[in-house]
């Protein structure tokens, strides 16, 4: 079975081959992340299913339940499963939307208590959506009281200044007491894919 970093770099592959082509902006702004151009998403998740299913005997899921009866809730979005239907890979994909507070407790937090309870040695890679850039119409969704990213609006000039930086510094000091086997972190930046952690 493939280590966390060898798939990231296969997912990550798949997204940078998928991006050639594309208009500009379209990992790297939220033109197409928006009402009647939600487009990002969904040609991202078409990028990655097509890459994993090259391989003879495997399948590949979407949008799975992997909900265990102990009460553990994982629900990746792409799952590629061996010929037993044990997974072997979960994916999930974060638009410019939702590349944000969200990825530590809703994805990862979520993959480690799921493992925990099934002791499943499968893989998960999370991308993101973020540039290396500054990006002066970065938008700072969900800032209302109650909502996933509240008390975030005072930093929206940081977050534009750079949203990779800023948001790797935020899971970097939440994940660290985490236990991160088995997990890699993919970022794509603007038109390249590429594996945050496990580092080289």
């Amino acid at each position: 079975m493939h280590s966390s970093s060898t798939w990231a770099d296969r997912v990550a592959a798949f997204l940078t081959e998928a991006v050639v082509g594309l208009p500009d902006g379209f990992f790297c702004s939220f033109d197409f992340t928006s009402t009647g151009q939600n487009l990002s998403h969904p040609i991202a998740w078409g990028a990655i299913v097509r890459g994993l299913a090259t391989n003879d005997g495997e399948r590949v899921g979407i949008d799975v339940r992997l909900n265990d009866r102990a009460g553990a809730k994982f629900q990746p979005e792409v799952v590629l499963f061996d010929r037993s239907f044990n997974p072997i890979l979960c994916v999930d994909y974060e638009s410019p939307n939702s590349s944000d507070s969200r990825v530590p407790f809703k994805d990862i937090q979520a993959f480690i208590s799921w493992q925990k309870a099934t002791a499943s040695g499968a893989a998960y890679v999370i991308v993101t959506t973020l540039p290396d850039a500054a990006r002066p119409t970065w938008e700072i969704r969900y800032t209302v009281t109650g909502q996933y990213n509240e008390g975030l609006k005072p930093h929206t000039e940081a977050i534009r200044k750079n949203p990779f930086r800023f948001w790797k510094a935020r899971y970097d000091a939440e994940l660290q007491e985490l236990d991160r086997r088995n997990i890699a972190w993919v970022n794509l930046d603007q038109r390249r894919a590429h594996r945050i952690f496990p580092a080289d």
